[in-house]
C-alpha cells in the first residue's frame, strides 16, 4: 500500500500498461489491523490509499481474512458495505 504515497511509481505503473493490483489488506478489522505489521494501520488508511490508486486508472484487488481471534460476527457486514463504498467493480466474493 506504500505504493499509493508514491506517486511517480504510480504513474509509471499505468503508463506501462499495468491495470490493476492485488493487495492483502489481511483485515476490515481495527482490532486485528493492530496486532498486524502493516504499513497502514487503519481502515481510513487503506481506503485513502485505495482510492488514490483508483483515481490514478488503477483497479484495486484487495484480499482480506475473516476469523481472526477478536472477531465478532458484526465483522461479516464491513466488508459489504467497505465494497460499495469504494466502487469495487468485481464485489465481493467470499471463498
Amino acid at each position: 500500500m506504500s505504493l499509493a504515497k508514491d506517486k511517480e511509481m504510480l504513474k509509471l505503473c499505468r503508463l506501462s500498461g499495468c491495470a490493476g493490483l492485488f493487495f492483502g489488506l489481511e483485515s476490515v478489522s481495527p482490532s486485528s489491523l493492530l496486532g498486524m505489521k502493516k504499513t497502514l494501520k487503519s481502515m481510513e488508511e487503506n481506503e485513502e490509499a485505495i482510492k488514490i490508486i483508483q483515481d490514478n486508472g488503477i483497479a484495486f484487488h484487495p484480499s482480506i481474512i475473516l476469523g481472526f481471534d477478536t472477531d465478532t460476527k458484526a465483522i461479516l457486514m464491513i466488508p459489504s458495505n467497505f465494497w460499495r463504498e469504494l466502487n469495487f467493480h468485481d464485489g465481493f466474493k467470499m471463498f
